[in-house]
């Protein structure tokens, strides 16, 4: 049996299902992130029996498919267009319908005697779905087998794999989680190369970060990597990992690496959906900080338009006190009194230092 394989997308079971079951969860998604309006991608691999499924080696196809714009329902497509670039379009034809065949045979035997009447009300794509995405007809497999094989047998998935896939995640990592209190993640990951994602993340939630730096540099992972670089505080690289399975918890981490790295317009951005009350007292904080040091640096316009967002009474006494001391330093310049200027300049300076010590303090504990 030709399997398929999801990854990098937390809506997709990593369990290797039949080609013919995942058209049908690609439908599904597809449909999801249509009502959502967003864009995902997913890793998918092909292979052409089960036990090298399990091994996650020697697949047949290896890509990464945007999903949102309605590739999830061309997947014979989708595949072919990207074989056809590093094989003969004969080549390609030929691998297409030996997919298209299996997953043929996979629909005459999900069949029932009284087969489901489709409802026509039931076949709207999406209107993200792009209309240029044209049928690929091979051996009179007509449209039908790409959009889906029709809608017979897969509302017989319908409500329940989702379930079902949810269910697995978490057994999967219960009996992982387990496991990993007596044996090594490497003993693990040989049994399960499917779940190293699940098993760094464990090792993450543990706070076993060196078993996880090891564990990375033989089995590395997005999901590994960026844990252990939040745990290193090294905020570049948790923002420049892109091929994150991006969970609440790590979009939280996520934006609070912005935040350390003063790009608070991003943070905001994150933070918009995940709405957490302690992200946004973080980013008010840091926004604090931000109009502090240009008071200290004599950019009192910057830190007027950061005081018109907070409203906060310290920093426009700050700003006040600040040009104040402005009008001194420029006073005595004028004077050519080099002592008071430099004595007016040092107070500059030191405006709101106390409340820059403190946050420093906060941040480290």
């Amino acid at each position: 049996m030709i399997s398929i394989s999801f990854d990098q997308n937390h809506r997709f079971s990593k369990k290797p299902i039949s080609l013919y079951e995942g058209l049908s969860v690609l439908s599904q998604v597809e449909d999801q992130l249509a009502l959502e309006e967003v864009e995902e991608s997913v890793h998918i691999r092909i292979y052409s029996n089960e036990q090298d499924a399990k091994r996650r080696k020697n697949s047949n196809f290896d890509a990464v498919m945007t999903l949102g714009l309605g590739y999830g329902y061309n997947l014979l497509e989708f595949i072919e267009e990207q074989v056809e670039i590093n094989y003969s379009k004969e080549a390609a034809e030929a691998f297409i319908g030996h997919l298209a065949s299996e997953i043929m045979d996979s629909q005459r035997a999900e069949q029932s005697p009284e087969p489901v009447a489709a409802d026509p009300h039931e076949n709207v794509q999406p209107k993200k779905r792009r209309k240029w995405l044209r049928p690929v007809l091979i051996g009179g497999i007509g449209i039908i087998l790409l959009s889906g094989i029709g809608y017979t047998g897969i509302h017989v998935y319908q409500g329940i794999q989702e379930t079902e896939a949810v269910e697995d995640l978490q057994s999967n990592k219960d009996e992982l989680e387990l496991r990993l209190k007596e044996e090594s993640p490497e003993v693990l990951a040989d049994e399960y190369p499917e779940e190293i994602g699940t098993i760094a993340t464990l090792l993450a939630e543990e706070k076993r970060f060196d078993e996880l730096k090891s564990f990375n540099q033989e089995w590395p992972t997005p999901e590994g990597s960026f844990d252990l670089a939040f745990h290193q505080e090294d905020w570049e690289t948790v923002i420049s990992l892109d091929e994150t399975s991006l969970t609440e918890e790590r979009k939280v981490m996520l934006a609070y690496s912005f935040i350390q790295l003063d790009r608070l317009e991003e943070a905001e951005i994150l933070n918009r959906t995940l709405k957490s009350e302690k992200l946004s007292v973080l980013i008010t904080e840091q926004w604090m900080v931000r109009g502090i040091k240009y008071v200290q640096s004599g950019n009192f316009q910057a830190a007027k338009d950061i005081q018109k967002e907070l409203s906060d009474p310290y920093l426009e006494e700050l700003i006040e006190t600040g040009e104040a001391c402005q009008e001194m330093i420029d006073f005595y310049k004028e004077q050519k009194d080099d002592r008071n200027k430099e004595l007016w300049e040092k107070r500059l300076k030191n405006l709101g230092e106390e409340y820059l010590e403190h946050e420093t303090q906060k941040t480290a504990t």
